[in-house]
């Protein structure tokens, strides 16, 4: 599969999706990832398809699949329709395949049980704040920017269930989700995967610096995939530039935060 195609047909996107999945199950209801399983869980959720209908699909012998079918197989493989919508420009294999391995991770049982037991630090920690564009950090609000953001129909008891750590019967957390869910509490992914350490004070002091940086609009815009280490210099230096402006300064200290070069 070449990066140099923009568009890839439904069938190669398919294909592509089946292969990095192979050997892995589906933490939802422990089935393995195949055609057969993808097949049944099409037909019972978009009322299409067969196991014959899935191997002609891939085998590019079905140009349209439809709408509901492609839904109902991002749904299974947790990725959003765009992935699979023919339609639409592919990202390139080395995007999709990061969005695959971080959708397997937050998905798999001990991922997604650390990404629950932080997730509730961070919802506590902004529990009774306005945001600084309007609106707070409740449930209710947390569901309807999942909605928005993610195309998936996000309902209160939904979140309610995922911060009680009870998955949803039948959608995994996409990487679309999980990166509303950053997006919403200033965050970075990276502050919830289990490859990076998770100190309580450290965490809290990242976010509150975050939570001040977004009512200032450049240093928010460009500071907003810094990661905890890149955030630390940059409060360092806002304070150390605050400790040096002049009290009667009615701007206040001008900082612009690094410019983000890449990475998490």
């Amino acid at each position: 599969m070449s990066e140099d195609h923009p568009t890839l047909s439904t069938a190669e996107r398919a294909k592509f999706f089946f292969a990095r999945y192979r050997g892995r199950t589906r933490p939802i209801d422990g089935k393995a990832f195949n055609q057969r399983n993808c097949a049944e869980f099409v037909q019972q959720h978009a009322g299409q398809w067969t196991e014959a209908q899935v191997s002609k699909l891939l085998k590019g012998e079905i140009d349209n699949p439809g709408s509901r079918g492609i839904g109902a197989m991002a749904l299974y493989f947790g990725i959003g329709d765009h992935l699979l919508n023919q339609l639409r420009p592919w990202p390139g294999d080395e995007v999709v395949t990061r969005i695959v391995e971080l959708t397997l991770e937050i998905n798999d049982p001990a991922g997604f049980d650390e990404l629950v037991s932080r997730l509730n630090f961070v919802v506590r920690m902004f529990a009774g704040r306005s945001r600084p564009g309007g609106g707070g950090y409740t449930v209710p609000e947390l569901a309807a920017h999942l909605s928005h953001k993610t195309g998936e129909q996000w309902t209160v008891s939904d979140v309610e269930n995922f911060l009680g750590g009870r998955r949803h019967p039948l959608r995994l957390i996409s990487a679309e989700a999980f990166d509303a869910i950053a997006q919403f509490f200033h965050a970075t992914l990276k502050l919830f995967r289990r490859e990076t350490e998770f100190d309580e004070a450290e965490v809290g002091h990242f976010l509150e610096l975050r939570w001040r940086l977004d009512g200032l609009p450049v240093a928010a815009r460009q500071a907003e995939h810094l990661d905890l280490a890149g955030l630390i210099q940059v409060v360092v230096e806002l304070e150390r530039a605050r400790g040096a402006s002049s009290p009667s300064s009615p701007a206040g200290p001008q900082f612009l935060a690094p410019r983000y070069q890449g990475g998490d």
